[in-house]
């Protein structure tokens, strides 16, 4: 009897502890449900952190490994030889002639004969013979050591109006002072003010450099360069004068400079720079085409395409020709202008010819003078 008693005692002490722990642990379980989720979180990061640290291990790795199989870097250049700048810098590299004379008196010739066969330019004609004959006596005055000036240079003013035969003949002098020995090569590289000035500081000059160094051994052919002066005092422009008279100075027997551009603009272009001035000091002027001339060059046109041209026809290009440069204003385009009458002339042979239902050799080949326009302006 004492004994169930004291068991039924335990069982309902027992239960009165239950009930009172169960009384605080229910309050506290949110608690312990945050704890585990900011154990869970904590766990995470750790995780995360750890497979970023791994990732750069891993990317550190590859990179010694590439390191280790690069091969190694080049010996610094001599200190007897040019230097690389830094950056993206340019180093003129000067491509020397001989001036030991022509090289091929052959070639020369042909050279002079293609100038000789230009229409008109009897005054350029005349000037480019005589600095062929300086070129000749200055080469046999070094062979017998009396030349005192062996590096004089042949940079040259072109002024003129457009269409007036300056980038023929420029490629004509390459030719013939590369036959002569005085270029090593003779090549013509055409630039313009584009070509020259970029839009940022510190570029101008390497695009002018490699422009330069594209020309060595030939001539740098700068078309309108006036415009390199009009920007003012704050334009690219002047730097790439700069850079230019610079690389004349330096390598004044290396290559050949042409300005060219209208007469006036380039007269004011040369005298505001006294450096400009000073290495300049060959200039020729391309005068207008004549009538005469214009009509010779609209009848080469022809026979070049395989035309000919009826009786009537010349004198009638002729007048389009007087009409053309009466109207001009000054700004008559002049081998530009003879072109554009030719092909505007084609034009005309062929809406004559495509109205016709029969049409032979003879008629497929001829112009008429019905052919040739009155005019450039609006459509026949």
């Amino acid at each position: 009897m004492v004994k169930t008693v004291l068991v039924a005692l335990v069982v309902i002490t027992t239960a009165a502890l239950g009930v009172r722990l169960w009384s605080l642990v229910v309050p506290a379980l949110p608690y312990v449900a945050g704890a585990g989720v900011v154990v869970m979180g904590l766990s995470a990061a750790r995780s995360r952190g750890q497979l970023q640290n791994r990732r750069i291990q891993l990317a550190q790795q590859r990179e010694r490994e590439r390191l280790s199989k690069a091969p190694p870097p080049p010996p610094p250049p001599s200190r007897d030889g040019p230097q690389e700048p830094e950056g993206d810098d340019v180093v003129l590299r000067p491509v020397q002639p001989t001036r030991d004379g022509p090289r091929d008196g052959g070639a020369l010739q042909e050279s002079l004969r293609q100038l000789e066969a230009l229409t008109g330019l009897d005054g350029v004609k005349r000037q480019i013979n005589d600095l062929v004959s300086l070129a000749v006596i200055q080469q046999e005055r070094r062979k017998r050591g009396l030349d005192q000036d062996s590096a004089r240079s042949f940079h040259m003013v072109f002024t003129g109006n457009p269409g007036t035969g300056k980038t023929t003949v420029a490629r004509l002098v390459g030719n013939i002072l590369r036959d002569l020995g005085f270029l090593a090569k003779g090549h013509v590289v055409e630039v313009d003010r584009g070509n020259l000035v970029a839009g940022y500081i510190g570029q101008t000059a390497i695009q002018t450099k490699k422009k330069i160094q594209e020309a060595m051994g030939g001539v740098l052919f700068i078309d309108e360069a006036y415009s390199l002066a009009k920007g003012g005092g704050n334009d690219f422009g002047s730097e790439a004068i700069d850079t230019l008279l610079k690389a004349m100075e330096d390598h004044r027997d290396a290559f050949v400079v042409i300005v060219a551009g209208y007469r006036e603009e380039m007269k004011t272009f040369i005298n505001a720079n006294p450096g400009l001035k000073s290495r300049f000091d060959i200039t020729v002027h391309f005068e207008d085409y004549a009538v005469d001339d214009l009509t010779t060059i609209f009848g080469n046109f022809a026979r070049q395409q395989g035309y000919q041209l009826a009786p009537g026809t010349s004198e009638a290009a002729a007048a389009a020709f007087s009409a053309m440069i009466a109207a001009s204003d000054g700004a008559f385009g002049n081998g530009r202008e003879a072109r554009r009458l030719w092909e505007r002339t084609v034009q005309n042979h062929a809406r004559r010819l495509h109205g016709k239902s029969r049409r032979n050799d003879a008629a497929l080949v001829t112009v008429l003078p019905e052919d040739v326009p009155a005019t450039l302006d609006g459509g026949a």
